[in-house]
């Protein structure tokens, strides 16, 4: 049977107990590269004949050391493109300058405001008001409270655009708190009429209008031209329900209407007393009453409104 033949081992010749040896590079010559390096080994080795490879931080640099320094951060000339784009960007809008420290103590009004100028803050507070972002505005009414805000953040160097955001969540705040005060008053309202109409059952709507005719006929006006009455009736309790929606402060205001005039506080015509109006207005529905029979008894409002005129001339008569 035939000894099995070796295989050759790398540098050995078949046949040969003896490697071959592997010839040594001359002096001076580069070191062999494998052909089938690896991607990062090839990008080490030499540029391919007749090709010539410049780094893109050399170029922008030239003799500049430091330069080059700086540059030798970026991975690539994209990377140092955006860095720059980025940079230039904040130069423009005053952002460079925003976080920085502000002219100390002892600085001149000239220092300060050039410092302003560059961070982008305005020169007055009333600055801050000026191109507002869409969907924020304000009327006469905030005038004192922005005034007042806007000179807090301009002494404390607030960018424009942090004063837009606060501005725009009290603006929100605003809204939201208008909505729940609306939104209150539909239930205290109806909440105020269910207990008045169990209550008063139907000289309800006679005694609201009594309270309201009292109110108006007995309060005085204001030196702006609006009613006391009005003013008094949208104000509001201590829990946040308007005197013109509270049972208690209605009931009290009809009661005051009814001892001041038993005919549902009717307000005399010029020159005419609580008993003149009061025979005028019995005079009008007992006309009706005869020239259109079927309208007034139709008519249950007008039918009560007169009983209540006849009791309160027959008080009117034995108070007199």
């Amino acid at each position: 049977m035939p000894e099995p033949q070796a295989t050759p081992q790398p540098g050995q010749e078949p046949g040969s107990s003896t490697p071959t040896s592997t010839p040594n590079p001359a002096a001076g010559d580069p070191p062999a590269t494998p052909a089938n390096g690896t991607l990062a080994e090839q990008a080490g080795g030499a540029a391919p004949e007749g090709e010539s490879i410049t780094d893109w931080r050399t170029t922008l640099a030239g003799e500049d050391q430091e330069a080059l320094q700086e540059l030798s951060r970026f991975k690539s000339s994209n990377d140092f493109l955006k860095s720059f784009r980025e940079a230039q960007t904040k130069i423009r809008s005053g952002a460079h300058k925003q976080g920085a420290e502000p002219p100390g103590e002892g600085a001149t009004e000239e220092e300060i405001a050039t410092w302003r100028k560059e961070a982008g803050i305005p020169e007055d507070p009333k600055g801050y008001l000026e191109n507002l972002p869409d969907g924020l505005v304000f009327g006469e009414q905030d005038e004192a409270a922005l005034g007042s805000f806007t000179e807090a953040m301009h002494s404390q160097n607030v960018p424009p655009d942090m004063v837009h955001k606060m501005l725009n969540w009290y603006q929100q705040f605003q809204e939201d708190g208008s909505a729940q005060i609306k939104e209150a008053d539909k239930t205290n309202q109806a909440e105020a009429a269910d207990r008045l109409r169990e209550e008063w059952g139907t000289d309800y709507r006679s005694n609201l209008q009594s309270a309201l005719n009292f109110m108006k006929a007995t309060a005085p006006s204001m030196e702006d031209g609006n009613s006391v009455a009005d003013a008094l009736m949208n104000a509001r309790m201590p829990n946040g329900v308007r005197v013109g929606d509270h049972p208690d402060a209605l009931r009290w205001f009809a009661n005051l209407a009814q001892e001041q005039n038993p005919a549902g506080f009717v307000a005399p015509g010029s020159g005419l007393t609580n008993e003149q109006s009061i025979e005028n207005e019995i005079t009008e529905i007992e006309k009706m009453m005869r020239e259109a029979p079927r309208q007034y008894f139709a008519d249950d409002a007008k039918q009560a409104r007169l009983r209540t005129l006849y009791t309160a001339r027959d008080k009117l008569s034995g108070a007199a």
